[in-house]
C-alpha cells in the first residue's frame, strides 16, 4: 500500500476555513511560476523563486540526463499531456503552522497547502524533494483517484528522475485509491503517482506536511 491512513487529530473547522481562504487568495506559489520552470530547465544554481531553503537546496541538487530518463522534463509537459491541471504549492499562515506544531508529533520539514485546479489530471511523477507526505484533503476536486505506477518491463532500465513526468504508455498501473477527505494519510511520494479524474471546475485542496 502506498497510502496509509493515520490517527492524527482532525483539523478544526476554523483551520480548514483559513486553508480554503489562502488557496483562493495566496500569491506565494512555489511551483507555478515562470521562474520555477526556467530555473529547473536550465539547472540554475541561483534559483530566483519564492521557496523555503529546503526546497531551494533540493532543487539545486537535482540531476537529469534525458538520454537515460524514463520521463520527460517538466518544461516539456505540454508536449506529452493534455487536460493538465495546475498544481499550486502554497505558503501557510503562522496560525496554521502553530496548530500543526501543537498537534502533530512527527518531525515535519515543511508545511504547505496543495491546490489542484483547472484540468483533469496531475501527471505521473515523483516528488523532487520529499520522501513522503502527511496529507489532509479538505476538498477532493471531484470523484478523483490517486494512482500509483511502475515502468513497463521494456522501460525498467531507464532512470526515474525527479522534475520529470512519465507518459502513460511507459507505465503499468499498480494501485488506484480514492483517498477520503478529512482524514490524515501518509503518501509515498517516491513512488510514481498521479491524480486522475479531477473536475476542472473545482479545486482539490489539502494541507500537506513534508518529510525530506
Amino acid at each position: 500500500m502506498h497510502v496509509t491512513y493515520l490517527h492524527f487529530p482532525s483539523l478544526p473547522r476554523e483551520i480548514e476555513e483559513k486553508i480554503l481562504f489562502l488557496a483562493d487568495n495566496s500569491t506565494q506559489n512555489y511551483h507555478s511560476s515562470e521562474e520555477f520552470l526556467n530555473a529547473t530547465s536550465q539547472n540554475n544554481s541561483d534559483l530566483n523563486i519564492s521557496a523555503s531553503d529546503e526546497i531551494i537546496k533540493a532543487l539545486k541538487n537535482q540531476k537529469y540526463d534525458p538520454k537515460d530518463s524514463l520521463g520527460f522534463h517538466l518544461s516539456e509537459v505540454w508536449s506529452y499531456f493534455s487536460d493538465l491541471a495546475e498544481f499550486d504549492f502554497l505558503e501557510v499562515s503562522e496560525e496554521i503552522k502553530i496548530w500543526v506544531q501543537n498537534n502533530i508529533t512527527e518531525k515535519i520539514d515543511h508545511i504547505s497547502i496543495q491546490s489542484m485546479h483547472g484540468g483533469k489530471t496531475i501527471t505521473p511523477h515523483i516528488d523532487e524533494m520529499r520522501k513522503f507526505a502527511f496529507n489532509y484533503i479538505i476538498d477532493t476536486g471531484g470523484d478523483t483517484s490517486t494512482c500509483f505506477w511502475k515502468p513497463k518491463k521494456e522501460f525498467e532500465h531507464l532512470k526515474i528522475y525527479a522534475q520529470t513526468v512519465f507518459p502513460y504508455d511507459r507505465l503499468n498501473l499498480i494501485e488506484e485509491i480514492k483517498i477520503e477527505k478529512n482524514r490524515w494519510h501518509k503518501l509515498d511520494t517516491g513512488q510514481i503517482h498521479s491524480v486522475e479524474n479531477l473536475d476542472p471546475t473545482k479545486k482539490r485542496i489539502s494541507l500537506s506536511l513534508s518529510v525530506i
